[in-house]
This record gives structure tokens, sequence and C-alpha cells, in this order.
């Protein structure tokens, strides 16, 4: 008779868990996954009633930050998967963790519902486990495992920084995981004065979405409200969508989810090892500045990522809509630390690049701390007393503490060869969890040999040690910014003997060639063929960078977000008839943006002739992060006649996006009040081209010039036809200037209008 599988529990069962259990089945363990929630996923999980347990739950309508290409595994990609959005929203990525689930691992190893309340290492070896049923409030039980795997992750539970006199502030403070904007800028009473401490991810989006309501109210009521974000390094804040060149059309871009051009196969593979990490910081930091077309000095000065900065670790936002706000200035940034409350409503700040000053912001009414979060509260709940005190870290402690802790941010020398981390990082990359369970699986059968007490003894010594002795590998898998991630991929990757991790990411039959999961090696025999799963998810992705990535709904979408802000007018009027007199209007265009104020079932395809219906917006369709899709536009300016005469003009309209179409349209507003939709005017139909003029007119329009990227429309306004035609210019990855154009022919109008917008 066969010997029993070695038995192995796995704590959480979000990504990391599901992953550790599928690979250790697969090795021929017996992985047993506890998980307090009714449901697979963790973050993404479902929201349920009988999840009484205090841990970070999503919005089910919140869009992941990563590509659906990066956020998944390598070997289950079905073609439901397929037909997801790029970026997928939580409610979906749970729907796609439990199809794994029910696909790799049977439910009898799956214990839902269980909370572990300790581990402990047994004197006779193993693991000793306890738990308790949650929705049946059991008593608790305990059971022995031969190996441990703590796969809670690093997003458990929120982690605020403690800050002198804080039990002292009159205003209010919360954790940007509570922060409702709806609910703090409907009511009345409204915050005057809100700091956003933080420039990572949250700290953009919510930044942003603070900034995005405040934009969206009365100018009366606008214009009390200050929106202050402090910072204690320059994040690079991203778009969603990244602009590269499109090779086919000068002046016109291709569009990627900003990962998928960060982590291009040929340039990883063609990269020399950096020397130190100083030096790869510098690399990094050199491709961003490519990505963004500058160092952002030209947003904000605290944004400016200066040569003094380029040597240490990035820090990383994301946001499709922060960057016009701080632009604009309705973003106020300050590059520095908050170090304690002064007063009932004032926050000390030491500030970074003024010889560490102290300065106060007074009148605080809302504080939001977007600081990110801790693994720490959850393993200080369930290791032993000797276990916290090995790692050195409490659930108070800096997050960054455990990490640095452990040998290639898995192993630690406290939990020997029985025990390890999965899922630990700060970037919820699934390739890092496979091989992290790869590796494992390979370690409790045996089939790898344990680091030396050695090793771990130097990662202890710290940075400086390890340059010292040589040990470059181990420093530059704990170096910050994000860029551990290849480093992780390349030295996990030998350590289970894939000599080549990349090597499948140069197959790609497209440019750029991104690296995904879907190109790690089969397991266990890294040999084998591909599974069709893979190969599925690689071609998938090959189709969307040469097919879709230059089409009209994308290309829609990131020309929306870069409308937003001041824009210089230069508009030549040409007429045919003397009551509508020729000119020129030059002024400025402000697209200010605010949350959307009605739909319209506008339909592709649907003729622009025909009537829209205007209903009231989709108040459950918006979340922190989304894309803005309204804009108020406004310009103001001088018209001078060819007879000489000079009028001051203005006029309004209302810009819209559907981001699931992808379609843009333009929309009248009421005269009475200015803000309010009145009707349709046009769709702006990416990809049509304009109609040809030059001849008849006898004008070099810009709207016909070659390329850019180009639309055009028509419209039958109450008795006057509408032929719009648009020409939008690119610059690296940003618009730089673009041209609209209307020819307009009615019983009292006959006359060519042509408009160019360059960045004011």
């Amino acid at each position: 008779m066969a010997p029993a599988p070695k038995s192995v529990a796995v704590v959480g069962a979000g990504p990391a868990g599901l992953a550790t259990a599928k690979y250790l089945l697969a090795a021929g363990l017996r992985p047993v996954v506890f998980e307090p929630k009714s449901h697979v996923g963790g973050l993404w999980a479902p929201p349920s009633a009988s999840d009484a347990i205090d841990t970070i739950q999503l919005d089910p309508r919140m869009t992941v930050n990563t590509s659906k290409y990066t956020s998944f595994f390598s070997d289950y990609f079905p073609e439901s998967v397929a037909a997801l959005p790029d970026r997928p929203v939580a409610r979906e990525m749970g729907e796609y963790l439990k199809g794994y689930a029910a696909t790799f691992i049977p439910p009898e190893l799956l214990r839902l519902e269980t909370l572990v309340t300790g581990v402990e290492k047994r004197v006779e070896g193993g693991w000793k486990v306890r738990f308790k049923g949650i929705a049946s409030n059991k008593m608790e039980n305990e059971e022995d495992f031969e190996f441990l795997v703590l796969a809670t992750g690093v997003f458990s539970h929120t982690y605020t920084p403690k800050i002198a006199a804080a039990d002292s502030f009159e205003g209010k403070m919360l954790h940007v995981s509570d922060y409702d904007g709806e609910k703090l800028f409907s009511g009345k009473k409204k915050p005057r004065k809100v700091v956003v401490v933080g420039g990572e991810l949250s700290g953009s989006e919510a930044a942003a979405d603070v900034a995005l309501r405040v934009s969206s109210l009365p100018e009366e009521e606008r214009e009390k409200i200050e929106v202050i974000q402090v910072f204690p390094r320059p994040p690079w804040v991203l778009p969603k969508l990244g602009a590269i060149p499109d090779p086919q059309v000068q002046g016109a871009p291709k569009l990627l989810a900003i990962d998928q051009g960060f982590y291009d196969t040929p340039s990883i593979v063609n990269s020399p090892p950096a020397k130190d990490p100083k030096e790869k910081y510098r690399r990094l930091h050199k491709t961003l500045i490519g990505i963004k077309g500058g160092d952002q000095s030209d947003i904000s000065p605290a944004l400016g990522v200066s040569p003094e900065w380029r040597d240490k670790p990035l820090s990383l936002g994301l946001s499709d809509s922060y960057i016009g706000f701080a632009k604009s200035g309705a973003i106020k940034t300050i590059l520095g630390r908050v170090v304690g409350v002064k007063g009932q409503r004032g926050l000390e700040i030491v500030t970074v690049k003024e010889g560490e000053e102290s300065r106060a912001l007074e009148d605080v009414d809302l504080v939001i701390w977007a600081t990110g979060y801790t693994p720490l509260r959850t393993l200080s709940r369930i290791l032993s007393p000797g276990l916290k005190t090995a790692f050195g870290a409490d659930e108070n402690s800096c997050p960054a503490v455990l990490t640095r802790a452990l040998y290639k941010q898995t192993l630690h020398p406290a939990l020997g060869p029985t025990g390890a981390f999965v899922g630990i990082q700060r970037r919820p990359y699934f390739a890092m969890f496979e091989l992290q369970a790869r590796w494992i699986a390979g370690l409790f059968t045996g089939k790898i040999i344990f680091p030396s007490l050695n090793d771990f003894e130097d990662v202890a010594k710290g940075e400086a040690h390890l340059l010292a002795i040589g040990k470059i590998d181990e420093v530059m898998i704990h170096a910050g910014g994000g860029g551990d991630y290849i480093e992780f991929l390349r030295q996990i990757g030998k350590i289970i003997g894939i000599d080549d991790v990349f090597k499948y990411g140069l197959e790609m039959n497209c440019r750029p060639r991104p690296w995904i999961p879907a190109h790690l090696p089969p397991f266990p025999d890294a040999g084998s063929p591909r599974s069709q799963h893979s190969l599925a998810a690689q071609s998938a992705l090959e189709n969307q960078i040469n097919s879709e990535s230059t089409s009209p709904s994308l290309i829609s979408r990131h020309i929306f977000a870069q409308l937003h802000g001041h824009w210089t007018i230069n508009r030549h009027i040409v007429s045919r008839l003397p009551g509508f007199p020729s000119g020129i209007f030059t002024g400025t265009a402000i697209f200010q943006p605010r949350l959307s104020t009605f739909s319209s079932p506008l339909l592709a395809g649907q003729s622009c002739t025909t009537g829209h219906t205007v209903l009231p917006p989709d108040t459950n369709r918006y979340t922190m992060g989304n894309e803005i899709t309204e804009y108020l536009y406004s310009e103001t300016g001088t018209l001078t006649t060819e007879t000489g005469f000079s009028f001051q003009g203005s006029r309004k309209y209302i810009y819209t996006l559907d981001p699931d179409k992808g379609i843009m349209s333009t929309w009248f507003v009421k005269p009475a009040d200015g803000v309010s939709v009145d009707y349709f005017f046009h769709r702006i139909e990416i990809g049509r081209k304009p109609e040809k003029l030059e001849n008849e007119w006898g004008c070099r329009w810009g709207v016909e010039k070659e390329g850019g990227v180009k639309a055009a429309s028509e419209h039958l306004c109450e008795r006057d036809w509408y032929w719009p035609g648009y020409r939008f210019e690119y610059e690296g990855p940003r618009l730089k200037r673009f041209w609209i154009r209307y020819r307009v022919q009615g019983p009292q109008k006959e006359y060519v209008t042509e408009a160019e917008y360059t960045r004011g």
C-alpha cells in the first residue's frame, strides 16, 4: 500500500493560497486550505453576510490595477476569461478564482468559513494548527500537519503609521479603504480642507476621486474646498493605458495596458544585470521618463522626479485623471511626511526637499491615509509568541519589516524547512505566487535543497553586508519600487530548474512582446508542451496588441482622458453668407471633469440624426479609480472679423464617454443654467475620415493633414446640417494638439469653422 501523502496546512484561499494548493497537489502532497470567508478569492471574494471576520473586502465594481494577462494564472485561461475586458472588476476576478479552485482543488480540501486562531511548531516536527468554524461559532479545534504555508496576503488589514498627538485631532481621519466619496460630498456639510497622505496607487486614486467630486460641485462650493496630497517621495503617476507611437500612422498612438509595455520581454532579456540597486533604479526611472514623456516637473515641483531621486526606489501611482487635476492646481502637492497633529485641526509636516523643515497645515477637516496595508495583524493573531519574536515585528510595525526579513521573500529560519510564506509581496502578480508555490513544492518533497543557515544570517545582516560579500542577487530581489518582480522571476526560476523563465515571451508575434504568467514553463516537467490555456492567453494578447491596440474604442477612451484641462484655441471662420461674418477667434478652453450628470442609450451604429433620450445617470457605475466619463466644456475669447470688428464670445458643451462601447459624444448645454444637458449634438466617430474641403473652400485645413487620429460625424440640428471633422495629433505618449472643424449648411447658414487646440 502506498504511503499517505504528506499534509500541508495552507492558511488563506486568495490567489496565493489557491496557487499553492494546486502545485502541492501536483507534487503529490495533500494541502488543506483554511479560509475564514465563505468564498475563495481573498480580496476578490464576493461579500457575504456570513463573513464575520475583520479583513479588507474590495468593492465588486472596482477595476483591477493590472491587465487580465498579468492578473491570471499560467494554465487557466478559459473562454469566459478571454471575453472579459482587459481590466476586469473585482467581481469578475472573484469568479475567475472560483473557477480556478473548482478546476484544480477538490472541495474536500477547502475549509471555508474556518478561522485559523493559532499555529505553532511541534517538538516532534511539523505544525499544530488551531482553528474554529465561523458560521456555527464552533469550539476551537486543532490538527497536526507536516508542513505549513502562510498565504494570508499583504492586503488583509490597513496600515496607518503612528503620528504624534493623533488622538487630539478633532477633524476626521480614515483609511482610504473606508473612504466613501459619495457620502462625504453629497451632504450639506462638506469638508473644506482634505489632506490625502500617501502617493502610491491608492493615494493617487483617492486624491483624484476627491478632486473629481469637488470639480462636480457648483462653482460657489468648489472654490471653498482645498485638496492637498502629501507624499515622502515623488510618485510616478501612470495612466492605465500607455501610449506608444503607432508605426503605421505618424502622430497616432498604439495603446496597451501600462503593465504590458513595462514588461517587454526583449528589453528584459537584453538588459545586462545591474551592479547594485542604485543602477537598477536609474534604469527604471529612465524607462518611466520615456513612458511619461518627461520627469513630471511640468505637472508640479513636488511631482518632479529630478536627478537626486533617480537612484532611489520608485513610487508608483495609477490614475487617468490625477495628472490633469495636479497640473491645474485642483490637487496641491507637498513633498514631505506627516509626523503629528498640531492643535485641534492642524497637521505637522516635515518637508523633504527643503532641508527637513517643519511646516503646519491648519484647519484640516479630513485626513485620508493612503498608506497601504499590512499582513502583520493577521500574523500577530495566529503566530506563536516565539515566532513573532523571531520575525521582529508586531502588528504596528511597518509591513516592509517582514518582507526584508525573509529569504527571497519566502523563507525564514524560524519556520525551518517545513514552513514558508507565499504572496507576502506588495504587488499581486500571479506569476510570483506560482513560482513560490513550485519552489515550496520542491522543498517539501525534498527535490530542492533548503537554503543554508549562512544564507539566512547574511539576509539578516542587511543590504550593506550582502553587497560587501558579493551577494548581489539577494539585494536585488528585495529592491523596492516594483523592480523586484523581474528579479524574483529570474532568481526563483533558476532555483526550481528553469534556466530561462522569459524564453516563451520572445515567441510573441507582436510588438512589444510582453512577458505574462502564461509564459511560465509547464510543471512539473518544464520541457513538456505548453497547455492549451497558456497558448490561448498568448494568442489573445497577440491579437489585442496587433489589432485591438488601435481600435476606435480604445483610442476614444485614451483621447477622452487626454482632453482634461486647459487648451489654447485658434479658430478660423469662413462664411459665404453676409449675415454670418468670417474671421478669427482666439481664446482658451477648459475641459472640466465631473461625475456623470445624465445617461443616454447612445448606441454604436445609430444614426446621428436620430433623437437621443436623456436619462438620469447610472449612480451605481462609478467607483474610485474608474475613468472620467463627462466634461463640461467652456471656452471664452475674442472674435476678430475680416472687417476689423472685435467681439467677446463664449460657448459651452458637454462631452461624454461610454467606456464600455468607447463612444465619445457632444451635447448642447441649457442656456438657462450653463451646466445642464439640453440635447444631443453629435457623436465623434473615431476612424471615420472627415470630408475633403480644401479645393472647395480654398483653405488649408488642419483636419485634412496627414497623420494623427481622425474622426467625423454628421447631424441635423433643427434646420441646419453639421458635418464635424476631427484630427488628434500625439507627440510620444501625450495628445499634443487637435483640430475640430464644422461645415454647416442651413437656410440662414453656410460656413466652415476650424479650431486648433494646443496645450495652454
